[in-house]
């Protein structure tokens, strides 16, 4: 059975606990992937943050993504709900 250090990427893309949620929501969407580790200056994983962290529920229990936004010219410009 293969280990875990054989089969991880250890290239992936990161954020640090001070970046803003749009930066995450960049990282995410240039990477293509549905979480990134949270890093401190040492290097040290401190966290993830994933797509469903920036998902909530409805009243009816129906999934309302946030933030809503759109790409526009390189940047994010996010909407009101």
């Amino acid at each position: 059975m293969p280990t875990v250090r054989e089969i991880m990427d250890p290239n992936l893309p990161t954020v640090q606990p001070s970046d803003t949620v749009e930066r995450v929501v960049h990282v995410l969407r240039e990477h293509d992937v549905p979480g990134v580790a949270v890093v401190n200056d040492g290097g040290r994983c401190v966290g993830m943050v994933t797509q469903a962290d920036l998902v909530i529920a409805d009243e009816e229990g129906r999934d309302l993504h946030l933030p809503h936004m759109i790409s526009l010219f390189g940047g994010v410009v996010f909407l009101e709900p």
